[in-house]
């Protein structure tokens, strides 16, 4: 169980990250939702998601 832990973090923070590219960059797709504001919520929470992601 605990050999899980680093792997599954590092793919929560990996989708963190790119997560938070898709919402700012004009990708296709990305501008179809109301996304300045899930962009900034990322940007706020990103230090917390980042800490809890790597523990």
């Amino acid at each position: 169980m605990r050999s899980l832990l680093l792997p599954a973090g590092l793919v929560l923070l990996a989708l963190f990250e790119a997560a938070a590219v898709w919402f700012v960059m004009p990708l296709p797709g990305s501008q179809r939702v109301r996304s300045v504001e899930i962009a900034f919520a990322l940007h706020s929470a990103r230090w917390a998601i980042r800490a809890t992601a790597l523990l």
